[in-house]
């Protein structure tokens, strides 16, 4: 039962979402029951993740309190992502006296792209959060060794590809001989007996090897020889090996860029590193847009807040999922590097509230096509990140949580905590106004209804805010009335949260705030409590109003109970 300050909380919100400018009227109709079509989402669908050679400025509270609290509302461990470009690049210094030392360049030290060195108290970092687990990166050399002639060094294969490299015929192994191949097993080793077996989730074999100056066969056949000397020195046996992640393949396949033509997820599949039943997952990145100089409302309405323009990519994705499950239906796809703006856009465009409706919608959109996990990923200095963990990024220069983080919890609580509940895209016939359905895994009824209203606006907005009057037809129900809780910025999709914009900046989800400078990313309700509103369902059917920029989740079911208030 609520409190009377929720109570208090409840009648005002209310109160000021009659008072919004209705500009347009949306239809939205869910069956009581899961309809074919709606597909599992596993519980532990949102993630983290952390760049390589950044996982240390992630080693605070800060960073701990945050990542418990989205993971508190999980129902299985959230999974963090350590990789990326940096993750191929790194190298061990067991003298080293800091956690890493960048020694080359691009960027240096603050670029994905610049080399590492770590040294040993980088891997107390993976002690941290110790109710989430990980996956880590296997760095693959991206360059093809030479000869001292200059010539390609080649490297015998003990075992053709797709066979089982831990059969007992290859009880003497002969490994590729590559100068990286040691350092890779050291970094495996160090983080794997940091973490501990249980919270080992995947290991990656590489990262984004579309950019590495050899080609799929060449990448396949070191993945394969790299998974050998992994399952070897780790002792791992049975259903244990089943742990590779495969592919990792970057956004540019996506885009369509001429070369990619010819190295997709489908070529890492077909070339044997899915069919030998060691794959976990296979893996592709996504970022929504790419760098550029125009930061304009106009820009980030066509290109970010709009569902056509994230519906358009996902051809290239539906046929890798195909191509996988065609191959080994154990497999799950995963998106593991993601994020809405990549490049050297600003943090109001690319941190910002604009950047937590596509998060909602993005990742809603990727639940119902089959994707199994999204990992967002983050740096310090990336201004894309959910969070800044430390001083050490130029562009903001101390911790801070940013616009785009109340997308998080948002995608957790719909998700819930019950694994493999199903969810199902709701047809609106605007790109501007989205809804999905999600239902209970154990009874297949209605649990939720997530809407998501994606046109824009910013107090530089010509006209006054808008809002969308939605009605809701759910079919015969018995419940009179249910909860709505909603995710929101005064300042729309300018929105950049208090630790960057101060209190005009808010940005709230179900009326709570995450902040470095109030509550060190505990969370705190702005108002005092949690805020949840009524919506009267009279014979199945039910009318709100949901703000431009706004996205708001309505409670029908949780477990055995019918949600009534």
């Amino acid at each position: 039962m609520r409190t009377s300050v929720a109570a208090s909380l409840l009648l005002s919100a209310l109160t000021n979402a009659r008072e919004l400018n209705v500009t347009s009227f949306r239809s939205v109709s869910a069956q009581p029951i899961a309809p074919a079509g709606s597909v599992k989402v596993p519980a532990d669908f949102f993630s983290f993740g952390f760049e390589t050679a950044f996982l240390h400025h992630f080693n605070n509270n800060f960073s701990d309190n945050i990542v418990a609290s989205v993971g508190a509302r999980m129902g299985k461990p959230l999974i963090i992502r350590i990789g990326g470009t940096s993750g191929d690049l790194v190298s061990i210094d067991p003298h080293l006296s800091n956690a890493t030392k960048c020694v080359k360049g691009p960027g240096c030290p603050i670029d994905s792209r610049a080399t590492f060195e770590l040294g040993p108290s980088y891997f107390e970092t993976f002690k941290l959060f110790p109710n989430a687990t990980m996956t880590i990166q296997a760095p693959i050399s991206p360059y093809q060794e030479k000869n001292k002639d200059g010539s390609k060094r080649e490297a015998k294969m003990d075992a053709p590809h797709g066979a089982d490299m831990t059969n007992d015929k290859h009880k003497k192994p002969e490994y590729a001989p590559e100068d990286w191949m040691d350092q890779s097993l050291e970094y495996v080793k160090l983080a794997y007996e940091a973490l501990g077996p249980k919270r080992v989730a995947g290991i990656a074999l590489g990262n984004e090897p579309d950019y590495y100056n050899y080609g799929p066969e060449e990448y396949t056949r070191r993945a394969l020889a790299l998974q050998k000397r992994i399952i070897d020195e780790l002792h791992l046996e049975g259903d244990d090996r089943r742990i590779f992640e495969i592919g990792d393949i970057p956004n540019s396949v996506i885009v369509k860029r001429n070369r990619d033509q010819h190295f997709t997820l489908t070529d890492v599949v077909e070339g044997g590193l899915a069919k030998n039943g060691y794959a976990k997952f296979a893996a592709q990145h996504f970022y929504q847009v790419g760098a550029g100089n125009d930061y304009s409302g106009e820009l980030m309405q066509q290109t970010l807040m709009n569902h056509t323009a994230i519906t358009e990519r996902f051809p290239p994705l539906n046929k890798s999922i195909a191509d996988i499950k065609k191959t080994d239906p154990k497999i799950d796809f995963v998106l593991s590097e993601t994020a809405g703006v990549m490049g050297g856009r600003p943090i109001k465009y690319a941190g910002g509230f604009g950047s937590a409706m596509w998060a909602v919608d993005f990742h809603l959109t990727a639940m119902a096509a089959g994707v199994k996990r999204v990992s967002n990923t983050m740096r310090p200095e990336a201004a894309h990140a959910f969070w800044v963990s430390d001083s050490s990024a130029p562009k903001t220069r101390r911790p801070m949580v940013q616009g785009v983080f109340p997308s998080a919890p948002f995608i957790a609580d719909f998700v819930g905590k019950d694994d493999q509940g199903k969810v199902i895209e709701l047809p609106t016939g605007h790109e501007l106004f989205t809804a999905y359905a999600k239902y209970d895994v154990h009874t297949g009824k209605l649990a939720r209804i997530a809407l998501i209203n994606l046109k824009r606006w910013d107090p530089t907005s010509p006209e006054k805010r808008g809002a969308a009057s939605v009605t809701l037809d759910v079919g015969d129900r018995n419940a009179e009335n249910v909860r709505m809780e909603r995710m929101e910025s005064g300042q729309g999709s300018a929105g950049l949260g208090l630790d960057y914009g101060g209190p005009t900046h808010n940005v709230t989800w179900a009326g709570e705030q995450w902040s470095h400078k109030v509550d060190k990313g505990k969370g705190h309700y702005v108002l005092g409590g949690r805020v949840q509103e009524i919506v009267h369902v009279n014979h199945g059917k039910a009318e709100v109003l949901i703000p431009d920029t706004e996205a708001a989740i309505i409670y029908f079911y949780d477990g055995d109970v019918t949600i009534q208030l």
